[in-house]
């Protein structure tokens, strides 16, 4: 999918100001349901937020802790950011 370009740059801003590490990453293929969502009726600005994995799709899939506690963070400081006004802002032309 391609995300909402604004609301990437407020995840990506808000992760520089809360000091959340992040790594971007791009893949060439494969798919998301949010890939769907925002699509869908008038649209619904969409991001995917993911935890670094190895081998995610075996029996052995390997996460750090500190990822998936830093991803946790980040959900916690959207959800206290994002207001009516700001989401308004990620689709307005």
């Amino acid at each position: 999918m391609i995300p909402n370009l604004p609301l990437k740059e407020f995840v990506i801003d808000l992760t520089k100001k809360k000091k959340i590490p992040l790594q971007l990453s791009s893949m060439a293929r494969g798919g998301t349901v949010a890939g769907v969502m925002h699509q869908m009726h008038a649209g619904c600005p969409s991001i995917v937020l993911d935890v670094p994995a190895r081998h995610i799709h075996s029996h052995v899939g390997i996460i750090n802790m500190v990822d998936v506690e830093n991803t946790i963070k980040l959900v916690l400081e959207l959800v206290k950011a994002l207001d009516d006004k700001i989401v308004r802002s990620f689709t307005e032309i």
